[in-house]
């Protein structure tokens, strides 16, 4: 047995608060009103049935069994561009379109591809734990953008600035902003 030494960008990470918030739930007794679940994509009840349903049906097609285009299905890209075109008034195409396993993985990408060990990205604060953690790990600074709770959470733009014009590699606004929604 050969022993592996760990990760030490990973083994410096702060635990992720979901299972706190998770377990403070289980603890409400219903006091102050109905718990409103607003989890993050991995909710603590069970899927739709006919969700389910469609699921085993594509899961049994021949044609879902290999991997797919990498930048994502080309119809979805092609529908995706078009909608954010109108929505921005952008000069938008699939080319400019890469689907992704959710926003933990685009984040993942983006940083991978804009910044390296060493150097800092910007988050507004709050900011979403989970793109902290990514940074952690890929051993980047993260600098952080003040947003005015007064304002919505909207980030300040001259914090923004001072990111940027210290050397963050890139900004991450995340919208809406987790936590605050």
């Amino acid at each position: 047995m050969i022993a592996a030494k760990p990760n030490t960008l990973v083994a410096r990470l702060s635990a992720p608060p979901i299972p706190s918030v998770v377990a403070w739930s289980r603890e409400y007794k219903g006091e102050k009103g109905p718990l409103i679940d607003l989890s993050q994509a991995v909710p603590g009840y069970p899927a739709h049935p006919e969700m389910l349903r469609l699921l085993g049906e594509a899961a049994g097609q021949q044609a879902m069994t290999g991997y797919g285009p990498i930048e994502g299905e080309p119809l979805l890209r092609k529908a995706y561009a078009a909608h954010l075109a109108e929505l921005y008034g952008a000069d938008l195409s699939a080319g400019n379109i890469h689907i992704t396993a959710g926003c933990n993985q685009a984040f993942m990408c983006t940083a991978i591809a804009l910044a390296g060990a060493g150097d800092t990205v910007a988050l507004t604060n709050p900011f979403y734990f989970n793109y902290d953690t990514t940074l952690s790990m890929l051993g980047i600074e993260r600098r952080l953008v003040d947003c005015d709770p007064a304002s919505g959470f909207l980030p300040d733009p001259g914090s923004a600035e001072a990111a940027l014009a210290a050397g963050a590699k890139m900004l991450a606004v995340v919208t809406p902003n987790n936590p605050t929604g």
